[in-house]
Order: structure tokens, then sequence, then C-alpha cells
């Protein structure tokens, strides 16, 4: 437990969440208003909004982006408020992402789409992992003043 950051682990994955859950309403907001679906039933805009944002490959593209970016910038966060061990607390902060991620696939558990949904969750804490390194770089880069 030496050199971990309870605050950069907590804080790095509520960003990420919550920027995640914010961009992701706008691009839902975006979908509704750019189709003219604003008199449609909530039950029924909710089921379309899911529809398309999974076949339309531009939509699902900027929603997989919004969530991968997200997870860089988590990561980078954590290592930021991190005073050691930078990069694991990068990763450990990938902890809520994932455990929404595991917990949002059990009520619509599908087989064919099984390998697709285990490689995005995978994948979340190595964008951690990569938004902690691009802030260790940083900080070596930094010239020190004298």
């Amino acid at each position: 437990m030496r050199g971990i950051s309870l605050l950069a682990v907590i804080v790095g994955g509520v960003v990420d969440v919550a920027l995640s859950s914010i961009l992701g309403l706008l691009l839902g907001v975006y979908v509704i208003t750019s189709r003219g679906w604003t008199q449609i039933p909530r039950e029924q805009l909710s089921r379309a909004l899911a529809a398309v944002l999974h076949e339309d490959l531009l939509l699902s593209a900027a929603q997989l982006a919004i969530g991968f970016g997200c997870s860089v910038l988590g990561g980078f966060v954590a290592a930021s408020i991190a005073k050691r061990r930078k990069l694991y607390n990068g990763l450990l902060a990938s902890w809520l992402c994932v455990i929404i991620g595991l917990f949002s696939q059990l009520p619509d558990f599908r087989l064919a789409s099984l390998a697709w949904r285990f490689a995005t969750i995978t994948l979340t804490p190595l964008c951690y992992m990569a938004g902690a390194y691009i802030r260790v770089k940083m900080q070596q880069n930094v010239p020190t003043r004298a």
C-alpha cells in the first residue's frame, strides 16, 4: 500500500466517469435533436438512441473515443495528484470505470458481443496507464531552475 494515493485514485476515477457521462449526454442530445426525435416518448427514445449509437459506425466511434479519451485524462489526473508511483496510481484510478463497465454488462448479457465488451473493459486500464505515462513524461521534460 506504500505509494498509493487514495485521493489520486478516487479523483482520477471520478474525473473519467463524470466527464464521460457529460460528454455522452451531449452526444445523446446531439443525436436526438439532429434526428428530430424531440417529440418521441421517453421509453421509445431511450431504445432508439441506444440502437442508433450501436448501429451507426461514426456515432459508435465517437462514443468510444469519448470513453477512452476520458480514461486517458483520468490516468493523467491521478498521476498529477500522486506524489510517488504515478503510473501505479494512474492504473489504480481505473477501478471505478472498470466496475461500472462490468456491472453495466450484467443486465444485457449476449455472447455475440462478449468479446467486444471484454476488449473495451480491458483497454480501459491501459488508457489510464497511457494518461499517467504522458504525465510522467511531461514532468521529466520540464527543465529545472537553478
